[in-house]
């Protein structure tokens, strides 16, 4: 408590001593969801916009389906009015608009990723804002008279929590995180589908978790749950959500993996090295598509790959440390452990 006491008051202290970053926009009567997205530099998860004016900003917000958007207002009549506007689009749920007292934000703490303040009309106190933003969440205060004095704020990102960035939390392969925040469970953040793995009977369906900047990567089997029949294949998933709120920031198949690709009644369970395949590292993810497959180097913001790096077919292992990534690849008999230069 003491620690989560003090990560708070330096997080206000930066709020009100960086607050004021001046961004160029459009006035707000003709605000531009895609340009605020562009401004503020996130890549999915929940936003927050105080203020429903017409619902047209929460619909264009949500328009690529990477952020759920709720808009809050203190007016009855202009939140029924949103409300019919977006029920109208076929869009409510993914965009949606609740009444509130103008106060406290009905949110947890660390858990939204943009709050969007439309016009100097509201109050909220910022440590209100800062409460609710996720650590590199942003704030966005926009000026309805002069666009040039619109504001961005960034939540910094708190020392005291670690990532987890291997199998065995780093390179060094010691499985004990530096995280200081990190205590018993007093609740749920957020929680995800499906509730059960498929079965206890074949591969863990759960095989690889590794988190970096706030985002968490993992490789899941979503064929169906309790069938085990192998005419009923695997679905091996990469999945990258926000470590904050559970938001699915993207999705990638693994193209030959599982039972069926290394094809052996010996393999039908996973072979161990499998969660050693899977590496995060700041913006980017380290990962091999195939079985044995060579490793791939994707951004861990979109999940688009940026390239692959030579040589490391059979990639049973990978460590990153700096600019150099450590390979262990069985096939490659005579350099069984390399080191690559990655740009």
């Amino acid at each position: 408590m003491a620690g989560r006491h003090l990560l708070r008051q330096g997080v206000l202290a930066a709020f009100f001593v960086s607050l004021v970053i001046p961004f160029h926009s459009v006035a707000a009567e003709q605000l531009d969801g895609r340009r605020l997205l562009q401004e503020s530099g996130t890549e999915g998860g929940i936003i927050v916009q105080l203020g429903c004016g017409d619902a047209e900003l929460c619909l264009e917000l949500s328009a690529d389906g990477r952020y759920v958007v709720q808009a809050l207002d203190r007016d009855h009549e202009k939140v029924a009015a949103a409300r019919k506007r977006i029920q109208s689009q076929g869009c409510y749920g993914p965009v949606s608009v609740r009444q509130f007292d103008g106060g406290k934000l009905p949110f947890v703490d660390n858990l939204v990723n943009m709050v969007i303040v439309t016009s100097d009309d509201w109050q909220v106190a910022e440590e209100e804002i800062a409460r609710i933003l996720v650590p590199n969440g942003v704030a966005l205060f926009l000026n309805r008279q002069s666009p040039i004095e619109n504001r961005k704020w960034t939540k910094p990102w708190p020392e005291e929590i670690d990532e987890w960035t291997h199998f065995l939390h780093d390179a060094t392969g010691n499985a004990v995180s530096q995280d200081a925040l990190v205590g018993p469970p007093r609740r749920l953040q957020w929680s995800a589908g499906p509730m059960w793995g498929r079965s206890h009977e074949m591969n863990n369906s759960f095989v690889a978790l590794v988190t970096a900047r706030g985002r968490m990567f993992y490789v899941f089997d979503e064929g169906l749950t309790g069938m085990e029949d192998p005419r009923l294949g695997e679905r091996w998933i990469l999945i990258a959500r926000d470590a904050f709120n559970g938001a699915v920031l993207w999705r990638r198949p693994l193209t030959t993996w599982g039972s069926r690709a290394w094809k052996t009644r010996a393999l039908r369970f996973f072979r161990g090295s499998m969660a050693r395949r899977l590496v995060a590292d700041k913006d980017r993810l380290y990962v091999t598509f195939e079985y044995g497959g060579s490793v791939q180097i994707l951004d861990a913001r979109t999940g688009k790959t940026l390239g692959e790096i030579p040589d490391t077919e059979g990639a049973e292992e990978i460590l990153v440390a700096g600019d150099q990534a450590i390979i262990g690849s069985a096939i490659q008999l005579e350099r069984n452990r390399f080191v690559a230069k990655v740009t």
